[in-house]
């Protein structure tokens, strides 16, 4: 999503949790349709493809920042490590 490039994914995880459009979903264990999701993104023109592009990574810049993801993980370990 940083790379500004659409996005496939299969729906695990918290890939569901972005909630965004701009992102082609697909069940897990249906390598078919994950298939046929990249083939809609390859036929859209070069333009749409830039712009969902762009779109995922302001998502991604607000959203998932690497101090956000530092300090989630710092606060993690330190209430594990505190529990012990």
């Amino acid at each position: 999503m940083l790379a500004s490039k659409p996005c496939v994914s299969t729906d695990v995880g918290d890939v569901k949790r972005i909630g965004d459009e701009a992102i082609l979903l697909s069940p897990a264990n249906s390598s078919i349709a994950l298939a046929n999701n990249m083939l809609i993104i390859l036929n859209k023109s070069t333009e749409e493809r830039k712009r969902l592009g762009d779109r995922l990574q302001r998502i991604a810049s607000s959203k998932y920042s690497i101090t956000d993801s530092w300090k989630q993980y710092f606060n993690l370990y330190t209430k594990i490590l505190g529990s012990r």
